[in-house]
């Protein structure tokens, strides 16, 4: 979807707005190469939030600490009765078939996704856990991506009557042709919103390297500069923001989290749900909670505590996203997951060089924030946070008096 229709109450803006939401493009790339020079007025590193995209994006979209918005992890507990294909591959004499069928499952998942189909995610949770798990309908490629109880950046621009244009970046799409289209449609909008994976995407596959994405990023270069440069010419008056949502982290090591469990009963004495560098669980009782949580405490990662939980924003009043928590130390992952070669005891080699979703205070896990603007006196809240852009881009929408930049960050 390219185009958010424009509110009947319109008012306008006198500058030009470009929103450039850059997924994975990580501060350490910023340190060490030029960008923008010649155009930015402010650039600086972001602290991001504990997850994923699915975290961070709804932050963004509104501000608030994933306690606020409901969004944590793209998973969350969410029990349904068993199906009639689990009982069946329970049963002692077919339980080997638990195997190639987790495969097709993967298989299937794979070809699923590029179709665009709906439930296609449930595939990648192993068949015998698959009911207790329910994944945020989040879509990357719209905006927003998804419903949420609290006010988003659509709300305030509807609410305001501005002209909103959200364009989907396809990871590695032809930047000479995003600069085409936003060339033919300049004058259609005051606000346009690029989402682009690309330095996510290609990072996990090539490492959080300036040298392995120095094209991909020189290619973002060129879009914004051209971007920058016609919407000066054209409309006079511009604001132009580049942003992302956490760094990258190169892969340094594996931990096998399932071996180091082998002595209890997956579904029984614990249930889990593993990310590469998180592991959320939920325990049927105190004492098999006590006993598991014990032989966790001599690995690369840490249990976070309840103050812990509370300052990252994560202390929700339910279960649904786990009874505790564990958190890889940074470069680790733990493999096998549900992510990654999932559920195949065959399979050992973790596929992606660098991953993120570690802990905030990680050095390699810091975002960015970089602003052009062609008014430098124009005063908006200083970011310090990922949650801090929604803030931002309401001030510079017209939302935020320049005397309340501090209370609009509280």
């Amino acid at each position: 979807m390219d185009a958010v229709p424009a509110n009947s109450r319109r008012k306008g803006l006198s500058v030009k707005v470009l929103l450039y939401f850059a997924d994975g493009f990580s501060w350490q790339y910023l340190e060490q190469r030029p960008f923008l020079d010649a155009q930015s007025a402010d650039r600086r590193p972001l602290d991001t939030l504990l997850g994923y995209s699915s975290t961070i994006m709804p932050a963004i979209l509104t501000g608030g600490w994933p306690r606020e918005t409901g969004i944590w992890t793209e998973y969350y507990r969410d029990p349904r009765p068993t199906s009639a294909v689990q009982k069946l591959l329970s049963r002692r004499r077919l339980r080997w078939l638990q195997v190639p069928t987790n495969l097709l499952r993967l298989v299937y998942f794979r070809v699923a996704r590029r179709a665009g189909r709906g439930m296609e995610h449930r595939l990648r949770i192993p068949l015998a856990l698959s009911n207790q798990f329910e994944r945020h309908p989040i879509k990357y490629d719209q905006f927003p991506p998804l419903g949420l109880d609290v006010p988003t950046l659509a709300d305030l621009f509807a609410e305001r009557g501005l002209r909103v244009l959200f364009r989907y970046v396809k990871a590695d799409a032809d930047k000479e042709l995003e600069s085409a289209w936003l060339s033919e449609h300049l004058d259609d909008a005051d606000v346009f919103f690029f989402y682009d994976p690309t330095l996510d995407s290609w990072g996990h596959r090539l490492g959080a390297s300036v040298d392995a994405l120095g094209d991909r990023i020189d290619a973002l270069e060129r879009f914004l500069a051209r971007a920058w440069a016609e919407a000066v010419e054209r409309s006079g008056d511009v604001e132009m923001l580049l942003f992302s949502d956490h760094g990258m982290t190169n892969v340094t090591s594996t931990f096998d989290l399932f071996e180091r469990l082998s002595g209890f009963e997956l579904g029984t004495d614990y249930l889990v749900f593993m990310d590469s560098t998180m592991a959320r669980f939920w325990f049927p009782d105190e004492i098999r909670r006590h006993k598991v949580l014990e032989v966790l405490t001599d690995l690369p990662g840490r249990v976070l505590d309840e103050d812990q939980k509370r300052a990252l924003g994560i202390d929700f009043s339910d279960d649904r996203y786990g009874h505790d928590v564990l958190v890889a130390d940074e470069g680790v992952v733990f493999h096998p997951n549900y992510f990654a070669g999932p559920f195949l005891h065959w399979v050992r080699k973790y596929p992606e060089r660098a991953m993120h979703g570690y802990m905030p205070d990680a050095p390699s896990s810091r975002a960015i924030f970089l602003r052009c603007t062609t008014d430098l006196g124009r005063k908006y809240p200083e970011p310090t946070s990922v949650r801090d852009i929604f803030h931002v881009i309401s001030a510079v929408t017209g939302a935020v008096d320049a005397g309340l930049e501090e209370a609009a960050l509280r």
